[in-house]
């Protein structure tokens, strides 16, 4: 490899001679604005095979990109980024759009503990709005030893039983003296919703009425005529809970918005006090405006009104707004409903048998279908596990709720995928409270920055000498992985960007800048690639089936796995290591010992050899990871301040090298690979007080004869991007004879079928077939979608 290196160098700085060559088309130019259009929102689901894993297991997953707005024609992005993180990064991919879609996998390490994580994805053209944008989903990685098989699995904080209450008027305010409704929602501290009773008196003590809890805690109030006065409500819950509550007060000036529902038809009444002049009433969904009207119809108690009767086969599916607006576009009032619609395509999925035997074929048959019964063709992924070791969580998130609800508004829906599982008009007014709880959209727009990923790029910037602006600079890449040399002339730019690449992950680039006289004179950066960060972990809750589920399957894990594995393995000599040991070539000035979490030498680092330094310190050690310095990426140290749920700080940790301390900082790791260390090691947070930090210590050996102080040229620049995850196909054995069915390795595999496209024909049909393992119990099905029209299918 340094042969390459060197090579490569001599070629860069005797460019003048060489000609570009290329098997990719790529461009370099200064970067542009670039048209508005590709900044247009974008929304991402991510199905997977399951809700919860075990450390050394495989996350599989499919991605479903679309357009926010279905008005919109702009091609999607060709690449999504998915990521599990708790209050760190623990791993990130990035999904290339293939004849498959958006599919992928994520592998669990075996170090990863117990506890819970979040798999969240998203674009780079996503990347122009809040973080909240982003799609998440919870999942556990399960406990599987002995050891720890007792302890809680989920994070429980419950410092003595509260619930919040809050009273939300629709549409965000009512009027003194007019009729008005008043949604309530109960949180338990705990995080569940809490059923409640609500006692309303006026604030002169007069009592209004008795209120309960309909659905989830969530309950209505209808006043005939808001008292002036305001209200008070006094709340009694389970086990002898009480508490007494303000509710908002009505106001004299605004506007308000009421919505009716009868039968097929919707009821809309929108009203402004008299002081306000000009208001526009607006019924749009995400995608346009479908109806305004002026509000000018004058009241005989003054203020002006409208009144719309909307048949719903009038509007469009999904989540609409009703907007009340100033005559200076302000947002006075906005109330939201969501059409839920009657008839939608269905998945019917039938097995050949009822019973399954040990390591036995099993045939799915589905049929996709509209509500006429007539097929439809379709693309779905579909996923097939053993129901006791991949437990479902009840009632999440599937790709039709998100999709239509959970992506529209703001907050978090409890068990969303209730509201489309068999909707009855009961479930309907339900929603209705949703939206007047949860019913209000984030109102912003593209910050602009990121346009849609249609193919790879690297950008960066060239410095001439001190600091000069660099003039008629050729700029060489380089990148044997992928057969690529290309030669670029930059004249008079200090930045660049190269377009049109098309890389997969792992591959190593070499980047070279030269002038006439060559490139000694030049200084060369490449930028960091840009993610989004990773928001403070919210502690995910489930409800008391939800903890019993997931012990009852990790107590399973820790029966049958130790079992599994001491089966037919051949006698082995086992050398126990100490805990704390003294490494051949010490990195610390105090020469102190150092535990196999702390420190790893050669031979754990032999298998890392070609992976730069500064990601397999991050991927290796937690509590790291890479952050932006003046004179480019630098290593973090993350910890929470005051408590365990304080507020995350971030600093760069020290550096030692052969136990000198380098005081440029962590960007002096960039030059290395892995090959070039004898060890690597991270004391963190107390571990590192002998250095008087608690900011953390990466200590480092180079191997015998490496100058912890040669440095790479500043015109040459050697990295390895995030590039796109090479295809891998889902493995699952076959028992087509006595003999496999009888060989005695053992078959515990809790996801036993997944594929992420199978598409149904013109008849609307699929077949899938795989064997079961060597335990024998219910197996549960996911199947998720879209048919060719667009429309969303879960089962």
């Amino acid at each position: 490899m340094k042969t390459n290196f060197i090579l490569v160098t001599i070629i860069i700085l005797s460019y003048g001679c060489l000609s570009a060559q290329t098997n990719k088309p790529a461009t370099a130019q200064i970067p542009e604005k670039t048209d508005s259009l590709s900044f247009e929102a974008e929304k991402l689901y991510i199905h997977t095979d399951k809700d919860a894993y075990v450390a050394g297991d495989t996350i599989w997953f499919r991605a479903y990109l679309t357009n926010s707005s279905y008005l919109s024609t702009l091609p999607l992005s060709n690449y999504v980024y998915v990521e599990l993180c708790c209050d760190t990064l623990v791993s990130r991919v990035k999904i290339k759009c293939s004849d498959k879609g958006y599919s992928g996998f994520i592998p669990i390490k075996k170090s990863v503990l117990p506890g819970n994580y979040t798999i969240r994805g998203y674009t780079k053209n996503m990347q122009n709005y809040p973080v909240e944008f982003a799609f998440t989903k919870k999942t556990v990685i399960l406990n599987k030893d002995k050891e720890s098989v007792n302890k809680p699995i989920t994070d429980i904080y419950n410092p003595g039983y509260d619930i919040d209450i809050q009273f939300l008027p629709e549409s965000g305010r009512y009027l003194q003296n007019r009729p008005a409704r008043i949604a309530f929602k109960a949180v338990g501290s705990d995080g569940k919703s809490a059923n409640i009773e609500v006692v309303l008196y006026t604030n002169t003590d007069v009592l209004v009425g008795q209120y309960e809890s309909r659905h989830n805690g969530m309950g209505l109030i209808n006043l005939v005529s808001a008292d002036a006065d305001g209200y008070y409500a006094i709340i009694n819950g389970n086990e002898g809970f009480t508490k007494k509550i303000l509710l908002p007060k009505p106001v004299l000036s605004g506007a308000v918005i009421g919505v009716i529902r009868i039968g097929e038809k919707i009821g809309i009444k929108a009203s402004v006090t008299s002081d306000i002049n000009g208001a526009i009433l607006i019924i749009r969904n995400s995608s346009e405006e479908l109806i305004r009207k002026s509000v000018t119809k004058n009241l005989q108690s003054g203020g002006f009104e409208e009144n719309i009767i909307i048949s719903e086969n009038s509007l469009p599916d999904g989540v609409n707004s009703i907007q009340i607006i100033g005559d200076k576009g302000e947002i006075l009032a906005e109330r939201l409903f969501f059409l839920n619609k009657k008839f939608r395509p269905e998945i019917e999925i039938s097995q050949n048998k009822n019973k399954f035997e040990k390591r036995g074929r099993v045939e799915i048959e589905i049929l996709l279908k509209d509500v006429s019964g007539k097929p439809m063709t379709g693309e779905l992924s579909i996923a097939v596990t053993d129901s006791s070791l991949a437990p479902v969580l009840s009632q999440k998130d599937n790709i039709l709720s998100y999709m239509e609800l959970s992506s529209e508004i703001r907050g978090e829906i409890e068990d969303p995928g209730y509201y489309f599982c068999n909707p009855t008009t009961e479930s309907d007014n339900f929603l209705d409270l949703v939206m007047m709880t949860n019913g209000w959209r984030v109102h912003t727009t593209s910050s602009g920055v990121y346009k849609r990923e249609y193919d790879q790029e690297i950008s960066g910037s060239i410095s001439g000498l001190f600091k000069r602006e660099p003039k008629n600079t050729s700029l060489m890449l380089v990148a044997p992985d992928i057969k690529l040399q290309q030669a670029y002339t930059l004249e008079k730019r200090n930045s660049f960007l190269i377009e049109g690449l098309d890389f997969p992950d792992s591959t190593k680039f070499l980047l070279g800048v030269a002038g006439k006289s060559g490139g000694q004179l030049f200084g060369l950066t490449v930028n960091d690639e840009k993610f989004l960060p990773v928001p403070p972990f919210k502690k995910p809750v489930y409800n008391q089936k939800e903890r019993e589920i997931l012990q009852k399957s990790s107590e399973l894990l820790c029966a049958i796995l130790p079992a599994d594995q001491n089966r037919n393995l051949k006698p082995i000599i086992v050398t126990a290591r100490r805990e704390f040991f003294q490494p051949k070539y010490n990195p610390s000035p105090f020469l102190q010992t150092f535990s196999r979490s702390q420190m790893k030498e050669r031979e754990d680092l032999a298998e890392f050899d070609d992976f730069p330094l500064m990601n397999y310190i991050v991927q290796t050690f937690p509590g790291l990871m890479v952050g932006t310095g003046q004179f480019g990426r630098i290593l973090q140290s993350t910890r929470r301040g005051g408590s365990m749920y304080g507020p995350m700080s971030y600093a760069e940790p020290m550096l030692y090298v052969n136990g000198m301390q380098i005081n440029e900082g962590t960007t002096y790791l960039e030059q290395f690979l892995v090959q070039d260390m004898e060890n690597v090691g991270f004391l963190r947070g107390t571990a590192g007080s002998m250095f008087n930090t608690l900011s953390g210590v990466i200590l480092v050996s180079l191997k015998r004869g490496r100058s912890a102080f040669n440095k790479t040229p500043t015109n040459i620049a050697m990295f390895t991007p995030l590039g796109y995850q090479k295809t891998v196909e889902f493995y699952t054995p076959k028992y087509e004879t006595i003999k496999e069915k009888e060989s005695g390795r053992s078959d515990i595999r809790s996801t036993l079928y997944w594929n992420p496209c199978v598409r149904t024909d013109e008849n609307g049909r699929a077949k899938v077939t795989f064997y079961t393992g060597d335990l024998i119990s219910k197996l549960n099905i996911s199947a998720e979608g879209v048919t060719s029209s667009g429309e969303y299918v879960a089962r």
